[in-house]
């Protein structure tokens, strides 16, 4: 004790010390509560977070459980659809086939055969591709086979509305020759049998080749034989080479008047046209194909100028011209029907040379070098240059060989002259003079009338 009272500084020290250790243990004694406590609060905290885990744990697998439930329904009903996709698209597919296959069928049996397609496996990037090139194949080969109906609907119309074209010829010809003409129904051609012959190869010292076919039988008045046959039979012989027949006539004075035409069919219908023609007309143009004919409409009081003063119009324009005119019957009032017949090239000349002899009286085939003019005369002047009885316009008439027309001066105040072209200068001289009369009278239409009256007969007709 002295020892450590003596040494203040030692004693000091083990007073630091006593109190570093003391220190020291009050110190591990808290650490070890602390880490008690610690140990204690992490004990505690090692549960909750345990249970907190086992929350989210369980959270998280009802999570899992309900999205894989969702995915495996979602996918069930992907599946679904994607199958019943697949089953549209399939029964689309075999659908189309099927369409493609009928369209096929009816193009086939639209040809008259049936055609069958061979299903080609193709990679499935291709098929759509080949399909529609089928389907055009397909179009063409159907436009093709209506094409071709159609085409075979167009010529068995044809062929129809030619027969009943023709049906309808020979019908008309039927109705045309009504007057003394009749046909019977025609009937085969019996064989011959061997070493029998016609008259005509008796005629012409062989045989010839007998005609197949049928008969056809017409009747014809007796005086037109002449112009079937021709000169020495040269029209009938003709014909019958022509037409490819045999053609009989009964002789004029036998029991029956019935020509009988042996031939194909299409032959006796052209010889037949050719006889009816040979009869009405004078000539067929089977023989004539250069010959045509016209009708012209004139009335029947205009018909005489045709045929003029003893007929020298009518003799004059076949002489010139090689055509023939024929006329109605004068008993025949109501025919007004002209037919003129002759060469192509000259029948519209002498239908132009008809229409003017019955217009102006005159006509550049009758009347060479003739024309026409016209005059102005007042139409209030018309009996003066007529005169008393046709005197006057009979004077003009006669010293200028003209002719004088006053039909249609009440319409036109114009009078026409017709006659030689060197006279009808004097012609209108002497017209013109009578107007000038009139005038210088005062123009009174009564004043130049008295004592004037048209002629009984016309004056035109001393002159034609």
């Amino acid at each position: 004790m002295e020892f450590l009272t003596a040494n203040p500084l030692l004693l000091t020290a083990i007073g630091i010390v006593s109190s570093v250790a003391v220190t020291a243990c009050v110190l591990r004694q808290n650490n070890n509560v602390s880490k008690a406590g610690n140990d204690d609060g992490e004990e505690s905290s090692g549960k909750k977070n345990k249970k907190k885990n086992q929350k989210v744990n369980n959270k998280k697998d009802k999570k899992a459980k309900k999205h894989a439930k969702e995915s495996s329904d979602s996918e069930a009903s992907d599946a679904e659809d994607a199958k019943a996709e697949a089953k549209a698209k399939a029964d689309k597919k075999a659908k189309k086939e099927d369409d493609d296959k009928a369209a096929a069928a009816a193009a086939a049996a639209a040809k008259g055969g049936k055609q069958q397609q061979q299903p080609q496996q193709q990679p499935q990037g291709k098929q759509q591709q080949a399909q529609q090139q089928q389907q055009a194949q397909n179009g063409k080969k159907n436009k093709a086979a209506v094409a071709a109906a159609a085409a075979k609907q167009a010529e068995i119309d044809a062929k129809a509305k030619a027969k009943l074209e023709e049906e309808a010829k020979t019908a008309q010809a039927k109705a045309d020759l009504a007057d003394g003409w009749s046909f019977v129904k025609a009937k085969e051609v019996k064989p011959k049998t061997p070493g029998s012959s016609s008259s005509e190869e008796k005629k012409g010292g062989g045989e010839k080749e007998p005609i197949k076919g049928g008969e056809s039988h017409i009747e014809v008045a007796p005086e037109f034989y002449g112009r079937i046959l021709g000169t020495k039979g040269a029209t009938l012989a003709a014909l019958q080479e022509k037409a490819t027949v045999r053609v009989d006539i009964p002789k004029k004075d036998g029991v029956h008047h019935i020509i009988t035409v042996k031939g194909e069919d299409e032959n006796r219908v052209v010889a037949l046209q050719a006889i009816r023609e040979l009869v009405q007309l004078g000539y067929c143009k089977l023989l004539n194909p250069d010959t045509a004919d016209i009708t012209l409409k004139v009335p029947h009081a205009k018909q005489g100028g045709i045929v003029g003063p003893k007929g020298i119009h009518l003799r004059t324009i076949e002489e010139k011209t090689g055509c023939k005119i024929t006329l109605p019957k004068k008993e025949d009032n109501k025919n007004e029907k002209v037919r003129i017949v002759g060469p192509a090239d000259q029948v519209k000349n002498v239908a132009s040379a008809v229409q003017s002899l019955v217009t102006f009286n005159f006509s550049e085939l009758t009347h060479e070098g003739w024309s026409k003019i016209e005059v102005d005369f007042p139409a209030q002047f018309r009996n003066s240059l007529i005169g008393p009885k046709g005197q006057t316009i009979k004077s003009i008439q006669g010293n200028t060989k003209c002719r004088i027309e006053t039909d249609n001066l009440s319409k036109t105040d114009k009078v026409l002259v017709c006659g030689p072209g060197g006279m009808l200068a004097q012609a209108k001289k002497e017209i013109l003079r009578v107007k000038e009369k009139c005038e210088q009278a005062g123009a009174a239409e009564a004043s130049c009338a008295d004592g004037f009256e048209d002629p009984e007969d016309n004056p035109r007709d001393n002159l034609w």
